[in-house]
């Protein structure tokens, strides 16, 4: 495994030995040697990906950064290594990949001009730029100026191709576009666009019934965040929206994207993710924490020899293939995402950070009030 900072690294060897947060129930040598099998493989593509594109990508860039971001930021047991975080090879590579891949745009961005992807792919972005700890410049300015010229009427953000799972909820675009003007926007405009923006948002979502895994989570974080940054959340609605999640748990202990799907590690992952992030670290209660270790179980017995989860693309492809030297030929990207998300769970189970979904620039902000 190449290191990503020898302190970080170290930091985590130890941790993974010591950390009593993890129940006795998963076993920690287990949860410690998957965790590291996963970031190696992901170490490894983020590394590889540049050799083959130029483009930015939420499958090499944002997700992988996610993952290796728990426990490192915010007040978790690493939280004191956040410099050694933001200085690793693997986060300097990604924050200097995005900002390359979008600082040739800044008039389109500006303009709210097309972007490949559209308002997804720059949200992604601006979420990657954030987790990496980029400080406000033109780029994320223009990002957030570009989101906010290509909000929809509604409220709603977009994207440019239906490619299940990852592109296919406007829920869950317009969530990660929530996050980025959060993070950035109020070093790039004035307040009160942003609340503006974000109360449409809220009212659009409001009226939408989720269809898909990617759609609920999506609904979940995006009305939490809202609810966080203007003081107004509706917590009967907030928690039917969580019962609903915990509801869709399978047997097996994951969670599917689709009804008539197997439990995938992808949304078995995201799952983990966002009720840790709307639950915080009060889950003393059985009802709570039980859904969260059968679902690390789940993600333990499925994790490949590799350190990946396989699981299937239902996306046309709209690229010619390349091998980026991940597992899983056809299948590399999602199942990449699906690694990320993944990891993410573990190493969130492990630190019990309780807020793994939120920015470290809008924690300290509010925490400023």
């Amino acid at each position: 495994m190449k290191p990503i900072c020898s302190r970080l690294v170290c930091s985590i060897v130890i941790l993974l030995g010591v950390s009593l947060s993890a129940s006795a129930q998963v076993p920690r040598d287990r949860l410690g040697d998957g965790i590291a099998r996963a970031t190696e493989l992901m170490t490894k593509g983020v590394k590889n990906y540049p050799e083959h594109r130029s483009c930015f990508s939420c499958h090499h860039q944002a997700l992988p950064l996610l993952a290796l971001s728990v426990g490192s930021l915010g007040e978790g047991p690493l939280g004191s290594d956040k410099a050694d975080f933001y200085g690793s090879p693997t986060t300097k590579q990604i924050l200097e990949f995005t900002e390359q891949a979008f600082s040739n745009k800044l008039d389109t961005l500006n303009s709210g001009g097309e972007i490949g992807g559209r308002a997804l792919t720059v949200a992604y972005a601006l979420w990657t730029m954030d987790l990496a700890g980029s400080p406000s410049n033109k780029t994320t300015s223009a990002m957030v100026e570009s989101l906010l010229k290509t909000q929809g009427q509604e409220g709603a953000w977009s994207f440019q191709s239906t490619r299940p799972p990852a592109a296919s909820s406007k829920l869950m675009t317009t969530a990660i576009a929530v996050y980025g003007l959060r993070s950035y926007g109020h070093d790039a405009t004035d307040g009160d666009r942003l609340k503006l923006a974000m109360e449409k948002s809220l009212a659009w979502s409001l009226e939408q019934s989720a269809a898909s895994h990617e759609d609920l989570v999506g609904q979940i974080w995006l009305e939490h965040m809202i609810a966080g940054e203007l003081g107004n959340g509706d917590e009967a609605r907030a928690e039917e929206l969580l019962t609903r999640l915990r509801q869709l748990q399978r047997d097996d202990g994951g969670w599917a994207q689709e009804n008539e799907l197997a439990s995938d590690a992808y949304a078995t992952g995201q799952a983990v993710m966002i009720l840790s992030q709307v639950q915080g670290r009060d889950r003393k209660e059985q009802e709570l924490t039980r859904p969260v270790e059968r679902a690390v179980e789940f993600l333990l017995k499925s994790q490949q020899p590799d350190g990946s989860w396989h699981v299937a693309s239902r996306s046309k492809p709209v690229q010619v293939f390349f091998n980026n030297g991940d597992p899983h030929g056809k299948d590399q990207f999602i199942s990449m995402m699906a690694t990320s998300w993944a990891t993410a769970a573990l190493r969130e189970f492990r630190y019990q950070t309780g807020q793994p979904l939120e920015s470290v620039r809008v924690a300290n902000r509010l925490q400023a009030r």
